[in-house]
């Protein structure tokens, strides 16, 4: 577990990307979300992360499904991003 939050931190640190998901299980996913205020960060210095562990929302649902009609078995150990 632990393993998978390093993963999806650090690509959320390192990247130019807004949002960092990782999906576990069906029932479960690691997302990482950088706090900003419209479309702009609200500090450049200061960056705010707000990591998320628990039940997909309706969004990830549907890529859940989708992925689930191509046969891909689950942990996907790919990071989904969002720019």
């Amino acid at each position: 577990m632990e393993n998978n939050i390093n993963k999806v931190m650090g690509s959320i640190l390192n990247k130019d990307v807004i949002r960092a998901t990782l999906y576990i299980s069906v029932k479960q996913i690691i997302r990482a979300t950088k706090k900003r205020y419209g479309n702009k960060l609200i500090d450049k210095q200061n960056i705010e992360i707000a990591l998320t562990i628990g039940k997909p929302n309706y969004v990830e649902k549907e890529y859940i499904k989708m992925i689930k009609k191509t046969d891909i078995p689950f942990p996907i150990l790919k990071v989904k991003y969002i720019k």
